[in-house]
């Protein structure tokens, strides 16, 4: 990922995501996704992006291991 350029554009970042160009800039105008508007022109750091996935993935982890406490707390009232 080092070839990428420092700021993407949403098509670009949809690429990376393997996501549709539309869902891409839903996501960016719901704020889902991290960008900056500059003028017309939306960008997406790319730093920032990896950093956002960075820490979806530390949600779902985190995420998880609620599950899995709950699931004991349950198994422990029966």
């Amino acid at each position: 990922m080092e070839n990428l350029p420092q700021v993407l554009t949403v098509d670009e970042t949809a690429k990376i995501l393997r996501i549709n160009r539309t869902t891409a800039y839903e996501m960016v105008r719901q704020k889902k996704i991290p960008s900056i508007k500059i003028g017309r022109r939306i960008i997406v750091p790319k730093d920032v992006l990896f950093k956002w996935l960075e820490s979806c993935g530390d949600l779902k982890k985190d995420m998880q291991e609620d599950d899995a406490h709950l699931k004991l707390i349950k198994g422990a009232g029966s």
